[in-house]
């Protein structure tokens, strides 16, 4: 799957970011229709970075 999630400046999806405290708090974050594919969350405890996948699940990077 592919999406489309800025063009020419313009936010195309409803991407959020998230930053946390603890891994486990990524477990914990809102999926809905509001927290779009490309959604991104930021760790603290172990210093990185965590996209939604379009599978609805929050993936390393």
């Amino acid at each position: 799957m592919i999406s489309i999630l800025e063009q020419s400046g313009k936010t195309a999806t409803y991407r959020t970011e998230f930053l946390c405290d603890k891994k486990n708090d990524i477990q914990e974050l809102p999926i809905h229709p509001n927290t779009a594919f490309g959604s991104v969350a930021l760790c603290l405890e172990d210093k990185k970075v965590y996209i939604l996948s379009n599978a609805n699940e929050w993936v390393e990077v």
